[in-house]
């Protein structure tokens, strides 16, 4: 080879080299640049992106999922009708028992002397034919057409057990809501049936409660009755006048207020070991002593309550009382009730009123007495002589 190749050939493989190293040197560049991502975050991003390449779930899977959840639901539905229609009956039953135990209520109270609300008796008396003329055949619907749905419920449930499949589990759906509305229509019905005998119990069944109520409250009580007197109402309520508890009692001829409180009779190292309650009327006067009563807030924090004013020539101060519940709405109404004359109507034994114009004449000195009267009044004083004139 000649020398000019051998040069040649050298400045050939220089050029290359040094074409190397540039390509070399701008790689290496490039590399330091680009900042390279922390090996923890790129497993992050690899799980990131595992789920685009997870399985979907078998459709198979998911059916059966619902299906037993269906079912079990439809099971519990059924056995919610099932005890809906089985009561359908029972309501009917539970009716009629309360209706035949009036008769025997009002008997009780009755031999406890309250003769007052005579026209409970009539009331009574009226219900019972009523519910015995047509309780028969409400009893006979109402069985015949718990029968039935019981039957129809039956054979879904026995349906439920056989099924394996959605659609089965679809169509006793269906049949489950046919159900339920047939039993919301007989239910209506049965409703309609009882509403009439139900309200006319109910209205009674009140007043017999306040009647029981009445002779409760008077069982241990200290009153001296006097004669062709009778308890119309009563009532425990709390004296705020004189920070006292007792009864309160409306009868045809008065209005009295018996203060029930405890007496201890013997300690054992401070502790109460014997004690008696006492009964004391610390209020009687004439029913026709009253003014007014009228509704108001009493007591510390201002609770349903009464104000009973009574006339002047009582001398009385105003009666303030707490009720509970609605005592001071039956207060009023029987207040009324007395006054109106309907108590004295209704009373037994019933004696018709005579109207007496003729003067009252004091026996001891012969003055007239010219004062009021008040209803329920048995005798008055003479303003002259003090003389007790029975009237």
């Amino acid at each position: 080879m000649s020398k000019e190749k051998r040069d040649e050939r050298r400045r050939e493989i220089h050029i290359e080299r040094n074409r190397e190293q540039r390509e070399a040197t701008a790689y290496a560049s490039r590399r330091r640049s680009t900042p390279r991502k922390p090996r923890a975050t790129m497993k992050k991003t690899r799980k990131k992106q595992a789920p685009n390449k997870t399985r979907e779930p078998t459709p198979v899977a998911e059916t059966k999922d619902d299906y037993t959840v269906k079912l079990s639901s439809l099971k519990s539905e059924l056995n919610s009708l099932s005890y809906r229609t089985r009561n359908l009956p029972n309501s009917v039953n539970t009716l009629e028992n309360n209706i035949n135990e009036l008769s025997t209520r009002i008997q009780n109270i009755r031999d406890n002397n309250y003769h007052s609300r005579k026209s409970l008796d009539t009331m009574i008396e009226t219900l019972n034919q009523s519910w015995s003329s047509n309780a028969s055949d409400i009893q006979s619907f109402s069985l015949e057409q718990s029968n039935q749905l019981l039957q129809r419920q039956n054979n879904l449930e026995a349906s439920l057990n056989r099924v394996s499949s959605l659609l089965e589990v679809d169509q006793d759906s269906t049949q489950l809501l046919e159900i339920g509305r047939d039993l919301i229509t007989i239910e209506n019905m049965v409703h309609d049936k009882l509403n009439e005998f139900q309200s006319q119990y109910q209205k009674i069944n009140n007043e017999l409660r306040t009647a029981e109520a009445t002779v409760a409250n008077l069982s241990n009580s200290s009153i001296k009755w006097k004669n062709n007197e009778h308890p119309v109402l009563s009532v425990i309520v709390d004296d705020l006048s004189h920070d006292s508890k007792g009864v309160l009692t409306l009868t045809n001829q008065r209005i009295i207020f018996e203060e029930i409180r405890e007496e201890v009779l013997r300690k054992t190292l401070f502790i109460v070991t014997e004690k008696r309650t006492i009964h004391e009327v610390v209020l009687d006067q004439p029913i026709g002593s009253i003014e007014e009563i009228e509704r108001g807030q009493v007591g510390f924090f201002k609770g349903a309550g009464l104000f009973i004013k009574f006339k002047p020539q009582t001398g009385l101060e105003e009666l303030r009382i707490d009720t509970s519940g609605d005592e001071d709405d039956k207060i009023i109404y029987f207040y009324n009730y007395i006054i109106s004359g309907e108590a004295d109507k209704e009373l037994e034994p019933f004696e018709e009123a005579i109207e007496d114009n003729t003067p009252i004449i004091c026996p001891t000195c012969s003055a007239p007495y010219r004062e009021e009267i008040l209803r329920g009044q048995t005798s008055v004083k003479c303003i002259y002589c003090g003389t007790v004139i029975k009237v």
